[in-house]
């Protein structure tokens, strides 16, 4: 199976909008759980027609956004964008809106860069999803044995990011056609949907697939398929370089950890850019001992994963590292490891991740701190759907800070701005 990160579609999104309960007549309420089923069992259609007799009911926005995904599912994406614009159009302000907007920069990109200049800054609640299980050996097998003589490797590259939410998206080109991507160190590799592949008019793989992902949600493991295109992200680029495919992704791609690992990066929220220094001539050689530097957090590798521990009131929890993540996100076995309890008035939710939906609960801890990061009043996500072994460290945690990563000597090194 592969590991990779993915964004949640995260908050209460079905029963609360701007603090205020909604409330959902029992017939629409039944409705839309028996449309939920149908999602989770990857009946598509079925699931947009129940949506969409729920949303008749109730106008409610999160309703509707089950619709368009759900047809974005089944392949009708004409029926998809016309959803997601009306509920941008319509619900403007709310997180469903904004989730609409995102799946919109894949399927109109026009539209999405139109719009996008001017709309409403992210939610503060969303998290990123990983899927779970062994490392993708298969995929590194198949890069080791790939032709990098056409490749183009500069010695050190600026790459500018856009900010959604708090997450990084690149400018990408994907067999020379322009593609927005996911800057995500919790990926192993570069993943995409089918479905992005068509957007861009180019012929996706076919027959048996040939891996598994799995992921947050209840949709159990996803079919995916082993392809190869060219990319290029600033003046790096790579020729026939393999990525992860599945037959629907809703959110953009993600530049995993494949495509940078011959890279040492810094990231500067200040600037928005990314610079990446290949490793021989990284910047942590020029440290005389930069294990002894309070501001360096040293990682391990779990495969392609960074692996970072970071404490909660105290209590040492791992992550990993994850840029492909908004927030914090611990699964109920991570928060009994620790010590903590779940608050009765803790924020009920869904999350939405690559293998359906799942449900979460949201509040605060008193402290997390790591390196010479130290917060309070820290709001993590906790989901029964997170099947990874650690816990995912996001955005919310560490933006204010830049910070390079240091592959020569495992260290991640923080830089208050």
């Amino acid at each position: 199976m592969i590991k990779i990160a993915k964004i949640l579609l995260a908050g209460c999104l079905s029963v609360t909008q701007f603090g205020l309960v909604v409330p959902l007549s029992a017939h629409a309420l039944d409705t839309k759980e028996q449309a939920m089923a149908l999602f989770k069992k990857k009946s598509y259609p079925q699931a947009a027609a129940l949506f969409g007799k729920s949303f008749a009911l109730t106008k409610d926005a999160d309703t509707l956004y089950y619709q368009a995904l759900s047809l974005q599912y089944a392949k009708n994406f004409e029926g998809a964008k016309a959803l997601y614009k009306q509920i941008y159009l319509n619900y403007n302000g709310t997180q469903a809106a904004q989730y609409a907007l995102q799946a919109l920069a894949g399927l109109d990109p026009k539209f999405y860069a139109g719009q996008s200049r001017t709309t409403v800054s992210a939610p503060q609640s969303p998290v990123a999803v990983r899927s779970s299980g062994s490392s993708s050996q298969t995929v590194y097998m198949r890069q080791s044995g790939r032709d990098t003589s056409r490749d183009t490797l500069p010695r050190e590259c600026k790459v500018y990011f856009e900010r959604h939410g708090s997450l990084l998206v690149v400018d990408t080109t994907v067999n020379g056609r322009p593609q927005k991507m996911i800057f995500d160190t919790g990926a192993e590799v570069i993943a995409m949907g089918k479905n992005h592949l068509e957007e861009l008019g180019l012929r996706g793989p076919s027959g048996q697939a040939s891996g598994k992902s799995a992921g947050v949600g209840d949709g159990g493991a996803q079919d995916t398929w082993h392809h190869a295109v060219d990319i290029k992200v600033g003046q790096i680029e790579r020729k026939n370089f393999p990525v992860m495919v599945q037959e629907s992704l809703g959110v953009m791609p993600l530049l995993g950890q494949t495509f940078f690992d011959d890279y040492s990066y810094t990231i500067d929220y200040g600037s928005k850019t990314i610079v990446f220094v290949k490793k021989q001539a990284g910047v942590g050689a020029m440290a005389a001992d930069p294990k002894r530097d309070p501001n360096n957090v040293p990682f391990v590798r779990e495969g392609k994963e960074m692996v970072v521990t970071a404490y909660i009131n105290g209590r040492p929890q791992q992550f990993y590292f994850d840029t492909g993540a908004e927030s914090v996100l611990l699964s109920p076995a991570h928060v009994r490891s620790i010590g903590l309890s779940i608050p009765e008035d803790a924020r009920a939710g869904k999350v939405q991740g690559i293998a359906g939906s799942s449900n979460a609960v949201m509040f605060p801890v008193r402290r997390m701190t790591m390196g010479p990061i130290d917060k309070s009043d820290v709001m993590v996500t906790v989901s029964d759907g997170l099947s990874a072994g650690h816990g995912l460290l996001g955005q919310e945690f560490y933006q204010g800070w830049q910070y390079t990563i240091d592959y020569d000597h495992s260290l991640i090194m923080f830089k208050r701005r």
